[in-house]
């Protein structure tokens, strides 16, 4: 199996990091417009983020939109006594999924009054075997237009089972309570 460049091991501080994004081939963005259209904005309404650089504003401050965790780094300068016990300067950095994502856009009167032009949340996840990281390709663009088609063809009734099924775990399309 290929070694995953962007692995998040706990056990290994150094990859305990937000990653610059890899390179993304043009032709998958314009496919992906293609697929998903423009909003009335003249914006996709689809679009790739890179988990480890996508952010959103978020009471006044911008951060990581994928959140996967946060570490505490440690800062230059002398340990300090707390409480009878030595510190270190340090601070919290929030760390991302280092992995592609599909985002699709939501319309601002679904969005809220914070988001005058919409907003872009989240559609799909792009993770290769056992949550590796996996580069775009031709297999995920498929399956970015099969997971298009089959949200465009739901309806309202059959989201409306699915979450009734989700929270109380009856399969309601089987049961005699619908």
């Amino acid at each position: 199996m290929a070694k995953d460049p962007y692995r998040l091991d706990p056990d290994r501080p150094e990859t305990w990091k937000n990653f610059p994004a890899p390179y993304l081939d043009p032709r998958y963005v314009r496919e992906l417009i293609a697929l998903g259209g423009l909003n009335r904005f003249d914006e996709p309404n689809l679009i790739f983020e890179w988990g480890c650089s996508a952010l959103e504003e978020y009471e006044g401050k911008k951060q990581l939109k994928h959140f996967a965790y946060a570490v505490t780094v440690r800062k230059p300068g002398h340990p300090f006594m707390v409480n009878g016990v030595w510190a270190y300067p340090s601070y919290l950095e929030d760390i991302a999924w280092p992995r592609w994502f599909v985002s699709s856009w939501i319309a601002p009167e679904i969005a809220g009054p914070d988001w005058p032009r919409g907003r872009y949340g989240f559609f799909m996840k792009l993770d290769g075997d056992q949550g590796r990281y996996s580069e775009i390709n031709r297999r995920w663009m498929e399956r970015i237009a099969g997971q298009l088609e089959y949200t465009r063809n739901r309806t309202d009734a059959t989201y409306a089972a699915e979450v009734k099924e989700h929270v109380t775990g009856v399969d309601l399309e089987s049961s005699s309570i619908m």
